[in-house]
C-alpha cells in the first residue's frame, strides 16, 4: 500500500481595523515562530493561508518574512493558497466583488511568491452549493471544508478521506473534508494521537487525510504559545511526523490532487462548522439547541444522530444583527455604484476600499467578539466612507441632496441626504429617526451603535464557570470564564434599536437611569410610527419634511398630537438640522418630557483625548463612561483629539442632557466581558403645550476642527 499522505494546511487572519499591537503580537507569538521551527524540518511541507490584512501589515512592518516565505516557496515546501484579499463572506458578494477579491488576491501571490494558485480557503469554511458556479473563472480548483459538511450530507466520518468533486450547473470544485479528528488532537494532544488518526485512515484504504485550521492556535489562543513553543510541542509534532516518514509522506494539496484520483462525487449542503452554525440561530434557541445536545449525550445518542443536528446558516447574522445587515447593504449598494464608474483608476481605487469594507469578521459573533467590537466596525464604515468620497471626487462640485431609497432591502422607503460633507439615513417608517450620520473628511460615522440584545450565552453568566487558574491547554471553545465580576447586571437589553433623533414623550418623575434600565413608560405613539414625507430640496440645499399624528397618553388619556420634522444639510457647510413643530390637538393642556434621543459614538469611553464638554459657567469635562445629568443647557459637544474634530450639538432652546453609556455584555476567547458601544444623549425639554398650540425648537449637529 501506498504512504499515508497528510495534506496539512494553515490559515493565518486578522480582521482589517485591528490593532497594530494585536497583529504584532500575533506575528511575534505564532506566524513568526510557527516559521522558524517549520524551517528546521525539510521534509514538513504544507500549504498556507495568510489574508490580505496581514500581507499588508507584514510588508510594511516585517518584510523580511516575505522573504523567508518566499524560500520556502522556491523550496517547494510551501504551496500559498488563495481566497477573497480581505477575506470577505464570499456568497453575499456580488459576481464582479467575488472575482475581484480572488483576482486581487490571485495576483499578489504571483506577484510575490511566483505561484498561480489552484486552491482557497474558504472564509470560516462557510460553504454554499452555488460556490462551483461562483468560483468559474477564477482559476480556482479546490478548497477546504469540515469533514462534518460530508456527515450532513449522508457520509460517515470513517468514510471520508482524500478530495471530493463536486459541482454546480457543470462547473466543477474539488473539495478536502478536514478531519475533525485532527483539528482536536492539532495541537492540543501529544504527537501520538495524530498518528493514530492517521493510523486509523490508513488502514481503512484512504491515501491522505487532510488537516486544515487557524493558524493563530499556534500561540495566540490561551495558553498556546507556551505549550506549542515553550513546551515544544510544534518541534515534536514536525519530528514525529518526518520520524515515520517510512509510512507518512507530507503533500502539498495541489500536488495530491495531481497525483490521486478524487474519492468520489459529494453534493454538500449550506454549512459551516458546527459553533458557527449554533452561534448563528437566534437568541431564545441557542439555549433549547444546547439543552437538545445534552440530551443527546445524556442518553448516549449523539454520536449515532450528530450529522442530523444543526444550527442556522450565516445569514442568520444579517437578520439577528440589524446593524450588521445595515453596514452589509451600505456597501453592497456604493459597490454598485462604483461598478458604473468609467475610470478604471477611479473604480480600482474605490474598490479596494470595498473589499476593505467586506472583511467578514464585523459582520458576525460568536465566540470571538466580531460585531461587538466597534473599532471593528469603524473600520468598515471608515472603508465604506472613503468609497463613497471617492465617487463624490469623480462626481466633481458641490451639492446637497436627497433621495427616496430602499437602503437596508426591507421593503420600506429611507431618505437619504447626502452632500460633500455629510450623509445620513432617515427612517420614515420608524418615527423618521435618523438612522446613520457619516461626516465624509474624516471618514467617521458617528451614529455607529451596536444595540443591547440578549446573547444565547447570557445565561451562562450565572453558571459559575472553569477556573481561570487551570493549567490544561484548551480550546478556544471549551473555556468559560468572566473577566469582570458582576456582568450579570449590565444585561439590559434595549426595546428599541439604537438610532438618533427618536422621540420620547416620558413624564416628569422619569430621569437618566429610568432610561437607562430600560424601566420607563413611553407615554407617545411616535417613536417607531409611520410618518408621511416630502423632499423639498432647493439649490444648494436638501431638505426633506417628515410628518405624523399620534398621541400622549396622560394619566390614561390618549391626547391627539401633530408632530413635523424637518431634516436640512447644506452644500456649504458640514452640518445637519433637525427641526420640530408639535401640535397640541387635544382638549387638555400636555405637561410631560419631550426627550429627544441621539445615540453617538467616539468609541473610547475612558480615552484621554476624547470627552464630552458642556459649556456652562464652569466647563464640564466628562468621560464618556460616567452616568451624567446636565441642567438647563443649550449644547454641549463629543471632542475627539484623534481625529481632530469637535461633534457640536446645540438647541435653540434650554434643555436638560441625560447621558449614559451604552454598554453590552459579550463573549470572546478571552471569556465574557463588558463592551463600550457607544452613548446615548438624552435632550430633556419641558414640554408645557397649551390647547391648540405649539412647541418648536431646532436642534443641529456640527462639525468644527478641534482647535
Amino acid at each position: 500500500m501506498d504512504k499515508m499522505n497528510l495534506i496539512f494546511v494553515v490559515h493565518n487572519h486578522q480582521p482589517v481595523g485591528n490593532f497594530h499591537h494585536v497583529f504584532e503580537s500575533a506575528y511575534e507569538r505564532s506566524y513568526k515562530p510557527f516559521i522558524d521551527v517549520l524551517e528546521k524540518f525539510p521534509k514538513i511541507r504544507i500549504g498556507l493561508h495568510i489574508s490580505g490584512p496581514i500581507y499588508e501589515w507584514i510588508l510594511k512592518f516585517r518584510p523580511e518574512f516575505i522573504e523567508r516565505l518566499q524560500s520556502l516557496c522556491a523550496e517547494q515546501r510551501i504551496e500559498i493558497l488563495s481566497g477573497g484579499f480581505y477575506e470577505p463572506m464570499l456568497t453575499i458578494l456580488s459576481d464582479k466583488d467575488i472575482k475581484g477579491q480572488i483576482k486581487m488576491m490571485n495576483e499578489f501571490i504571483y506577484q510575490k511568491f511566483g505561484q498561480t494558485p489552484k486552491g482557497m480557503w474558504l472564509t470560516e469554511r462557510v460553504w454554499e452549493p452555488s460556490l462551483p458556479l461562483l468560483l468559474d473563472g477564477t482559476g480556482i480548483e479546490y478548497t477546504l471544508v469540515d469533514d462534518a459538511h460530508f456527515t450532513y450530507a449522508g457520509k460517515k466520518i470513517d468514510e471520508l478521506g482524500g478530495y471530493y468533486i463536486t459541482d454546480k450547473a457543470g462547473k466543477i470544485l474539488l473539495v478536502y473534508p478536514i478531519s475533525q479528528r485532527l483539528r482536536y488532537a492539532i495541537p492540543f494532544a501529544e504527537p501520538e494521537e495524530t498518528l493514530k488518526v492517521l493510523r486509523d485512515a490508513h488502514n481503512r484504504g484512504f491515501s491522505g487525510i487532510c488537516y486544515g485550521d487557524d493558524g493563530e492556535k499556534f500561540g495566540v489562543w490561551p495558553k498556546t504559545f507556551e505549550w506549542v513553543y515553550e513546551k515544544g510541542w510544534l518541534y515534536r509534532f514536525f519530528e514525529t511526523i518526518s520520524n515515520n516518514e517510512s509510512w507518512i509522506n507530507m503533500l502539498l494539496p495541489y500536488e495530491f490532487i495531481s497525483q490521486y484520483a478524487p474519492t468520489e462525487r459529494i453534493y454538500l449542503p449550506t454549512a459551516s462548522y458546527q459553533e458557527m452554525m449554533e452561534w448563528s440561530l437566534p437568541a431564545e434557541s441557542i439555549p433549547v439547541y444546547e439543552e437538545f445536545i445534552t440530551y443527546l449525550k445524556t442518553n448516549n445518542l449523539f454520536k449515532k444522530y450528530e450529522p442530523f443536528v444543526r444550527g442556522g446558516i450565516w445569514l442568520n447574522f444579517l437578520s439577528k444583527y440589524p446593524e450588521s445587515n445595515r453596514i452589509y447593504r451600505r456597501v453592497l449598494k456604493l459597490s454598485e455604484r462604483i461598478d458604473k464608474i468609467k475610470s478604471q483608476k477611479v473604480k480600482e481605487e474605490a474598490k479596494r476600499h470595498i473589499y476593505m469594507a467586506q472583511c467578514n469578521c464585523s459582520y458576525w459573533h460568536g465566540l470571538f467578539g466580531g460585531l461587538y467590537l466597534n473599532y471593528l466596525r469603524n473600520a468598515l464604515y471608515e472603508n465604506a466612507i472613503r468609497a463613497h468620497r471617492i465617487i463624490d471626487e469623480y462626481r466633481g462640485g458641490q451639492w446637497a441632496v436627497s433621495e427616496i431609497v430602499d437602503t437596508d432591502d426591507d421593503l420600506n422607503n429611507e431618505i437619504t441626504l447626502d452632500s460633500n460633507d455629510i450623509y445620513c439615513i432617515i427612517k420614515p417608517s420608524f418615527g423618521a429617526a435618523i438612522e446613520e450620520i457619516d461626516f465624509k473628511d474624516v471618514s467617521f460615522c458617528l451614529t455607529n451603535v451596536l444595540g443591547r440584545r440578549k446573547e444565547g450565552y447570557h445565561h451562562k453568566l450565572f453558571i459559575k464557570g472553569s477556573d481561570p487558574k487551570t493549567e490544561e491547554v484548551k480550546s478556544i471553545h471549551d473555556i468559560v470564564r468572566s473577566k469582570e465580576i458582576g456582568l450579570e447586571n449590565y444585561l439590559i437589553y434595549d426595546r428599541y434599536p439604537r438610532y438618533s433623533f427618536m422621540d420620547h414623550f416620558l413624564s416628569k418623575n422619569c430621569d437618566v437611569n429610568s432610561i437607562r434600565n430600560e424601566a420607563y413608560v413611553e407615554l407617545g405613539t411616535f417613536i417607531n410610527s409611520q410618518f408621511k414625507y416630502k423632499r423639498k430640496d432647493r439649490k444648494g440645499s436638501a431638505n426633506v419634511e417628515c410628518e405624523a399624528d399620534g398621541f400622549v397618553r396622560i394619566e390614561g388619556t390618549e391626547l391627539p398630537v401633530n408632530m413635523v420634522k424637518r431634516f436640512k444639510l447644506t452644500a456649504s457647510r458640514p452640518e445637519l438640522g433637525v427641526s420640530y413643530k408639535i401640535k397640541n390637538c387635544s382638549d387638555r393642556d400636555i405637561d410631560c418630557y419631550l426627550a429627544i434621543e441621539l445615540n453617538m459614538s467616539l468609541l473610547a469611553s475612558d480615552a484621554p483625548d476624547r470627552s464630552l464638554v458642556i459649556p456652562a459657567e464652569n466647563m464640564r469635562v466628562e468621560k464618556f463612561k460616567e452616568i451624567i445629568t446636565a441642567i438647563g443647557i443649550s449644547g454641549f459637544s463629543l471632542s475627539d483629539g484623534y481625529l481632530k474634530r469637535n461633534f457640536v450639538i446645540s438647541s435653540d432652546k434650554i434643555f436638560n442632557l441625560w447621558h449614559f453609556p451604552i454598554e453590552t455584555v459579550s463573549q470572546s476567547e478571552d471569556g465574557f466581558e463588558r463592551t463600550y458601544q457607544g452613548s446615548a444623549f438624552i435632550l430633556v425639554f419641558d414640554l408645557l403645550i397649551k390647547i391648540g398650540s405649539e412647541f418648536s425648537f431646532s436642534i443641529k449637529i456640527l462639525e468644527e476642527e478641534l482647535k
